[in-house]
């Protein structure tokens, strides 16, 4: 090694590397040991003379990086794995820890997996199920299904799927506009009839149950709903001709205010805060308000959810049915925005029509003075007959004669009654209490509720609702 390197420090030509023999190799690594074993010893006696504690392990004791970098790996694997035998003994050894076991009860599966896949299993048979029973009743459908309209050849059954409908559905639900919704106000009617002999069935057996149920009453949950918006727009008009007969129309809601009335804000008629007979219209305000509490909206409500115990001792955007109540009234405000929001689209679109039972007598006396033409009392006509949210030469139709910017508009109005709920409910309030006082005192509720209470000491008025906020439920949004 060191003729090695004296050779070419003196510049001669570097001879070509050859293997070096077995005994200049086992010389070299003798070398290496005696030099790194005195290493060693070195530092123990270095480190025993400044108070180390020699018999345990040292620093200086675990492997060298420099010493092992320069030992062959066949010559030093004896000589590294001791010490790092040595180093295991000392050190302590970590623990494993155990791995968790599973829980495991009755009610849990071992494995949650399985159970959601028996769960998607059961829910893909109750469908195919179910389409499969849907295209079996279509195929089997008779061409002439029962209607609402002809209550005679209905069952006792199929006479209460027609009163849901025309009280719980109408609730909330004022048209049905297509297949989708139809399905959607089927089940809704389905549900709230209950049936017990569903309560046992597995979902595939309900699947079953329910598309043939909708299959023979369907129909007749259009067309009793059909039949409600008719009778409820034949009230108003035969109230309305009533009023117009008698000289009373400026006491009643008319095609200009009523949006004002259903919004509770007497600032859309126009009065002026400020003007000199400000108190007079508001009086006017409250009084048309007072008919549209007292009788439109038992009309478009119903006397179930509006009756005089409903009505007189609650107000219209709040009053509903107590906490905890065992009524099968819907849940949510007995006036839902849909009957505020058909109120005001009903005499919308024929306010003017329903007038003109009483005009047409008017024009007819100016022509017979010859002041007006009869090509002028035509025209008219033709006007105030007009309805722009209804079709009225379309004749009988599936979804009823409503034009798609009748659909819109409704739609619109629902929406604006029931932000203007919550965002309003303080002065709706003021403006509600107000006229409420003014409805139990045509009634003569006062007089009525102390009979009541003196005849029966042990029995309470029923109080007003409390304030709270404005709740929604699944079945309130019907577009």
């Amino acid at each position: 090694m060191d003729s090695h390197n004296y050779k070419m420090a003196g510049g001669k030509k570097k001879p070509t590397a050859r293997k070096s023999g077995p005994r200049d190799k086992k010389k070299q690594k003798q070398n290496q040991r005696n030099t790194r074993s005195n290493s060693k010893e070195e530092k123990k006696r270095k480190a025993k003379r400044d108070g180390f504690d020699t018999d345990s392990p040292s620093e200086y004791e675990v492997s060298s990086s420099d010493d092992k970098e320069q030992l062959d790996h066949e010559e030093e694997q004896p000589d590294r794995k001791e010490e790092e035998d040595a180093h295991e003994e000392e050190a302590p050894k970590p623990k494993k820890r155990k791995a968790k076991s599973p829980k495991t009860s009755s009610k849990s599966s071992p494995n949650p997996k399985e159970a959601s896949r028996n769960s998607n299993a059961a829910e893909l048979q109750a469908q195919v199920a179910r389409l499969a029973k849907r295209a079996e009743m279509q195929e089997n459908a008779p061409k002439i299904q029962k209607s609402a309209s002809v209550p005679a050849d209905l069952t006792a059954l199929e006479k209460e799927v027609v009163k849901v409908t025309k009280t719980a559905l109408w609730h909330q639900c004022k048209f049905i506009k297509g297949p989708k919704l139809l399905r959607k106000g089927s089940n809704f009617v389905l549900k709230k009839i209950n049936f017990k002999i569903m309560d046992g069935m597995t979902l595939k057996e309900r699947a079953a149950f329910e598309e043939d149920w909708f299959a023979k009453n369907s129909n007749l949950v259009r067309t009793g709903l059909n039949a409600k918006r008719n009778f409820v727009q034949n009230e108003m008009r035969a109230e309305y001709i009533k009023v117009f007969e008698a000289g009373n129309k400026e006491n009643w809601p008319s095609k200009g205010d009523i949006l004002a009335i259903a919004m509770r804000d007497v600032s859309l008629t126009g009065i002026d805060k400020d003007a000199d007979d400000y108190e007079e219209a508001l009086e006017a305000f409250d009084t048309k308000m007072g008919n549209y509490w007292d009788t439109l909206l038992v009309k478009a409500c119903g006397m179930a959810y509006w009756n005089p115990n409903k009505r007189h001792y609650g107000n219209p955007s709040t009053h509903k049915e107590p906490e905890g109540s065992n009524s099968n009234l819907n849940e949510g405000h007995y006036v839902d925005e849909s009957s505020e929001a058909f109120l005001v689209w009903s005499i919308k679109n024929a306010y003017d029509k329903w007038f003109w039972t009483i005009r047409k007598k008017q024009l007819a006396k100016e022509v017979l003075e010859g002041t007006m033409t009869a090509a002028k009392m035509e025209e008219h006509r033709l006007e105030d007959e007009a309805t722009p949210y209804t079709d009225a030469n379309g004749g009988q139709q599936k979804w009823g004669g409503v034009t798609p910017r009748g659909k819109a508009r409704f739609t619109e109005l629902v929406k604006m009654i029931k932000e203007n709920r919550v965002n309003n409910a303080e002065a709706i309030k003021v403006v509600e209490d107000r006229v409420r006082a003014k409805v139990r005192d045509w009634a003569q509720r006062d007089a009525i509720d102390a009979k009541r209470q003196a005849k029966r000491p042990g029995r309470r008025v029923a109080p007003v609702e409390p304030e709270g906020d404005v709740d929604e439920n699944d079945f309130s949004n019907w577009d």
